[in-house]
């Protein structure tokens, strides 16, 4: 016999299992699969409770809701605030106003929300009415940066010093 004739005769002996390997196997298949039903019959899982606790920041006078106007959720545009962007509104205009900013889909831009209390707002008392808060937003490229926010800021100051209407 050729010694490649011996050879496939080897592989394909090597191949297949007697029926005793077989039988051996199986109940260690059974024996391992009957262990791990013990073991997770007899877990225990433990009752967990959750509680979440929230903060909250009220503004004098001044309501904020996690909705959009039209009562839907805030969509996940809405970024924490660095903290130098609340120094300089704090710096400029006073703890007392509220600030938001959101980023586009597109662009390299963001709107940069200022939220004026209603104590220091110059809108007229019909736009209180029908909007129920006086926003000033502005887009700033990301590029003017803090330096874009300070002059927004200065802007919507010298706004407030002129007489409500």
């Amino acid at each position: 016999m050729s010694d490649e004739l011996k050879e496939v005769k080897k592989t394909k002996k090597d191949r297949y299992v007697s029926k005793t390997q077989f039988e051996s196997l199986e109940k260690s298949v059974s024996d391992l699969v009957t262990l791990v039903n013990e073991v997770l019959s007899k877990k225990e899982t433990p009752a967990q409770t959750v509680t979440h606790t929230v903060e909250t920041t009220t503004l004098p006078n001044y309501t904020t809701t996690a909705s959009t106007d039209d009562g839907a959720p805030q969509p996940d545009d809405k970024m924490p605030i660095p903290p130098k962007w609340r120094t300089v509104v704090d710096e400029v205009l006073g703890q007392d106003f509220g600030i938001s900013v959101s980023y586009p889909d597109s662009g390299s831009g963001f709107k940069f929300t200022i939220m004026v209390p209603r104590e220091k707002s110059n809108a007229s008392s019909s736009h209180w009415d029908m909007y129920k808060h006086d926003n000033r937003t502005i887009a700033l490229d990301s590029s003017q940066g803090i330096d874009g926010i300070k002059r927004w800021c200065e802007k919507i100051k010298k706004n407030l010093e002129v007489a409500k209407q």
